[in-house]
Parts: C-alpha cells; sequence; structure tokens
C-alpha cells in the first residue's frame, strides 16, 4: 500500500500555518463577497465610471 500526503518539514510549519491563514482569510473574504451579490462586471463598470469621472475633473483643472 503507497502512502501519499504532504509532508512539512518542521522548519516550514510556522510559515505553512501562517500561509494557510491568509489563504482561509482570502475565502472568507470571497464568500463574504459573493454573497453581496455583487458581480465581477459592477465592480470593473464602477472602475470605469470613476476612471472617467476623474479625466473628466481633470480635463477641466486645465
Amino acid at each position: 500500500m503507497k502512502s501519499e500526503g504532504v509532508f512539512i518539514f518542521k522548519g516550514y510549519l510556522p510559515e505553512a500555518i501562517s500561509e494557510t491563514s491568509r489563504s482561509i482569510d482570502k475565502l472568507d473574504k470571497i464568500a463574504t463577497f459573493v454573497n453581496t451579490g455583487i458581480t465581477v462586471n459592477d465592480i470593473v463598470n464602477q472602475g470605469k465610471r470613476v476612471q472617467k469621472e476623474n479625466e473628466e475633473k481633470q480635463a477641466n483643472a486645465n
């Protein structure tokens, strides 16, 4: 019987735990984001609107 798994050397354990914690935090943020009902397109469109407004403000300032 072949044994498979992930081996973490003792010296890398704190780093591995920290990395896992960050990944879980990212997943939690993604889950929260998904639950808001906001789509990626909404964010892209908002970014485009803000960019356009900033360009207009700069054009008016000149």
